[in-house]
């Protein structure tokens, strides 16, 4: 669902996802302000506590930690590393993307829909990239 509060609580922070009943705690080790951003849609699991919101159990996994899009404008392309950085339209911030497939025709100034997963690191490890160059799209 689609991030809609985040609220510092104790040793973590509440998250409220659209249409979740209660919110989501994150302890602060694996709060990273660029996972849990407002606005931002991701998948979370949890289980609920009695204390009135739900614990967050997938930051414990060793890999990724969370599902999202974003979307914005390329602003730069490292063709070698197999990244890109992107001006995130939700919040003007800039965000790494790692690709998981070379994207050749990724290009700065493209604008672009990712879908993909947060790193532990927050970078975004992109596994669909939609170009939108004025031609009609590509993926």
């Amino acid at each position: 669902g689609r991030v809609s509060r985040v609220d510092r609580h104790g040793g973590g922070y509440r998250v409220w996802i659209a249409g979740a009943h209660y919110p989501f705690f994150i302890p602060d080790r694996y709060y990273h302000h660029d996972r849990f951003r407002v606005g931002l849609t991701i998948n979370l699991g949890g289980y609920y506590n009695r204390g009135g919101y739900y614990d967050y159990y997938d930051g414990y996994n060793a890999g990724v930690t969370s599902a999202g899009a974003l979307r914005g404008v390329v602003e730069s392309v490292d063709y070698r590393r197999g990244t890109f950085v992107v001006r995130n339209d939700a919040t003007g911030s800039f965000v790494t993307v790692i690709m998981s497939r070379r994207q050749e025709d990724v290009r700065p100034g493209d604008y672009v829909e990712i879908s993909g997963d947060w790193t532990r690191s927050g970078l975004f490890e992109a596994y669909d990239v939609y170009v939108d160059a004025g031609d009609g799209g590509r993926w």
